[in-house]
């Protein structure tokens, strides 16, 4: 029998292979969604985080711009300015390029919710006001040096911002006058340009948030379709099955009882012996009647024989049937010297004697997927047949 070789079975197999494999469809599309929806929240954090940075980008100039008016030092707040713009215009590049996001770990993916028109359509807006700042930004940015006219003099100390405006300003070289002039443009510029820049940032991360709510409705629809579509499956397997089953069971049901019949009507004693020469449970009405008994459940063949025959008879009826076990044996030749086709038995009576019958034995071996699984065991009376024989002999 091959691998693939499930007779009765294989309707039952393809139908619960068809259903996992419909199950494992469902559950790979929920992983894909599910593995959208962390996307999208690492997505809304990162827009989050964007933001800000317009902001924090205004607040280093605004910050620059006071430490030069009250003649103190500008490294700091320069390389916090040059460190927002360098991140806010990566940003700005990662996400027009493809939607592009790379999260805390470095890990970067594309994000489908900043790839649609209407995604591209705002970060072509924001590039716009985030270049013309940039223009602004420019000059600050390579600014490098002292600012001061004379760069030894001692710095104010740090006040507060408020008051920046009333104290008096250290004298600026000519560079840190062009330094002074580009920063008054660019402070005027972010103060309007920052809040919409954020206003960009907003529209992409509700689209991102609106894209997802619209993918998490889609997985809800793949999965109270998935449900609905496996119980109704299941449902059609069910049935299927159990019409098949009843089909099965009826046509086993007629075949029962058809065999049943058979064994009941026949006249021969039919029976079958396994391998450790046990009686079968079929057998044929008749057995009851040829060995004068009802009960045959857990008998081996020698236990039939032993109380109705010769020890000899006995032990050249199990040699024969041992014979008959072997995997060479030629079938045909071996029952031309079947020696119990006429066998003498022995039944005690009421009376305290015995009566005398001969029985006729024959053997057939019963082959299942090429190998031998039982004896089939016919037996008949023919006592009227042997004692008519003898009879005519006789006279």
């Amino acid at each position: 029998m091959g691998i693939l070789d499930l007779g009765r079975y294989k309707g039952i197999v393809f139908a619960i292979t068809g259903f996992l494999v419909f199950i494992a469809i469902i559950l790979a599309v929920n992983h894909g969604k599910a593995g959208q929806f962390s996307d999208d929240v690492a997505a809304v954090k990162f827009l989050a985080e964007q933001r800000e940075q317009p902001g924090a980008v205004n607040a280093a100039g605004i910050e620059l711009a006071a430490r030069l008016k009250n003649g103190q030092k500008i490294d700091e707040p320069l390389e916090a300015l040059r460190k927002a713009a360098k991140s806010y215009d990566n940003a700005m590049s990662s996400l027009t390029n493809g939607g592009m996001i790379t999260d805390s770990a470095g890990n970067v993916f594309v994000v489908p919710a900043l790839t649609t028109d209407e995604a591209q359509g705002s970060l072509t807006k924001g590039n716009k006001l985030w270049n013309a700042y940039k223009a602004k930004l420019d000059p600050v940015l390579r600014f490098s040096g002292s600012p001061y006219a004379a760069p030894d003099a001692p710095a104010t100390p740090a006040i507060k911002h408020e008051a920046a405006v009333e104290q008096s300003t250290v004298p600026l070289s000519p560079r840190g006058r062009r330094l002074q002039a580009a920063l008054q443009d660019l402070n005027t510029y972010g103060a309007t340009s920052n809040t919409q820049l954020r206003d960009v940032m907003v529209e992409l991360t509700s689209q991102v948030e609106a894209a997802s709510r619209s993918r998490s409705g889609t997985l809800r629809t793949v999965q109270v379709f998935g449900i609905v579509a496996a119980v109704l499956l299941l449902g059609a397997i069910f049935f299927y099955f159990a019409r098949n089953m009843r089909k099965e069971e009826a046509v086993s049901n007629r075949q029962r009882k058809e065999t049943a019949d058979i064994l009941r009507t026949v006249n021969e004693g039919l029976f079958l012996l396994d391998k450790d020469l046990k009686v079968g449970s079929e057998r044929s009405l008749a057995l009851n009647q040829i060995f004068r008994r009802e009960e045959f459940t857990g008998f081996t063949f020698d236990q039939l024989l032993k109380e109705i025959v010769p020890e000899k008879t006995l032990r050249t009826a199990m040699d024969y049937v041992a014979l008959l076990w072997g995997d060479r044996v030629n079938e045909k030749l071996v029952k031309t010297i079947n020696p119990l086709n006429e066998v003498e038995v022995h039944f005690d009576n009421a009376s305290g004697g015995f009566d005398t019958h001969f029985l006729e034995f024959d053997f057939n071996r019963v082959k299942a997927e090429g190998s031998l699984s039982h004896l089939l065991v016919t037996v008949n009376d023919v006592t009227k047949r042997v004692m008519l024989s003898r009879e005519l002999q006789e006279s």
